[in-house]
């Protein structure tokens, strides 16, 4: 019986054990930048997004600036709406600006807990950055 005890003991700690593994280690991967899949993804998700949207608009507004435009006749302006999304998605996609990657890693700083905006420098970066001007 006292055997038995001991076995259910030692079950418990180790259990306890690999808990406390289990979060020390997550906490390394924060510490050391690395962030989890799904918050890998939900900005990687969010970069395309707004870089799409970013590259829509600024196509759209190119466009405006064309004296007949490309399409001409009754629709063109939907035709229009369907070209200026096609090329900033596809721009997006091909990471054709950049803007992505920008987001991606303001997105994955911010992502740290232990990141604190360093006001004193007169922008909003990161401290421990680097990024000086």
């Amino acid at each position: 019986m006292n055997i038995q005890s001991k076995i259910q003991g030692a079950r418990a700690l180790n259990g306890l054990a690999s808990a406390q593994v289990a979060d020390l280690a997550d906490k390394a991967k924060r510490a050391t930048g690395a962030l989890p899949k799904e918050e890998l993804e939900k900005n990687e998700e969010a970069a395309k997004a707004f870089e799409g949207y970013f590259n829509t608009i600024l196509v759209k507004e190119l466009r405006k600036t064309l004296p007949g435009g490309f399409f001409s006749g009754s629709g063109s302006d939907v035709y229009g709406s369907w070209f200026d999304q096609y090329v900033g998605d596809t721009l997006a996609e091909r990471n054709g600006l950049g803007i992505g990657d920008m987001i991606r890693a303001s997105l994955g700083r911010r992502s740290d807990p232990n990141a604190v905006p360093d006001f004193t420098k007169g922008d909003r970066s990161i401290a421990g950055e680097g990024s000086e001007r």
